[in-house]
């Protein structure tokens, strides 16, 4: 049964650092893992993680799963849904262009998030149109 490994430098990017995460996931591929991911980290830097990744070129798969927009002191994410779905694939466009072959998402995404990487990677038009702006959960 094919095994993917994926290691979190956490949401704020402080739990791992990236030559920490590169020599687990180098250990991990080694052990027989099919890809080697990084997530659940702030999408503006996530090259920070990935590069090193990137750079040991291992002969699996690399992929990322970043979050979008940032925990609240309440219940939920601070984000746009329809709008962070299309900034995150700009993002992710990068990713791709840099080497990752797995691309996904992890916390404050959801449907738009996925959406717009299938319309940004197979060209595909959104079937359901455009989409009204979701208000954010309140906060307790």
């Amino acid at each position: 049964l094919p095994a993917w490994a994926s290691f979190t430098p956490g949401p704020d990017g402080d739990l791992l650092t990236p030559q920490a995460i590169a020599a687990a996931a180098a250990e991990a591929a080694r052990r027989g893992a099919a890809a080697v991911f990084v997530n659940c980290l702030p999408p503006g830097r996530a090259m920070e993680w990935l590069r090193p990744l990137l750079d040991l070129g291992l002969d699996v798969p690399v992929g990322i799963y970043a979050n979008a927009g940032h925990a609240s002191e309440g219940l939920g994410w601070g984000a746009d849904p329809v709008a962070a779905g299309e900034r995150y694939a700009d993002l992710a466009e990068g990713w791709v262009e840099a080497g990752a072959a797995i691309v996904g998402s992890c916390c404050g995404t959801g449907p738009e998030t996925i959406a717009a990487l299938h319309r940004r990677f197979s060209g595909a038009a959104d079937p359901a149109g455009p989409r009204p702006p979701q208000q954010p959960l309140p906060s307790r």
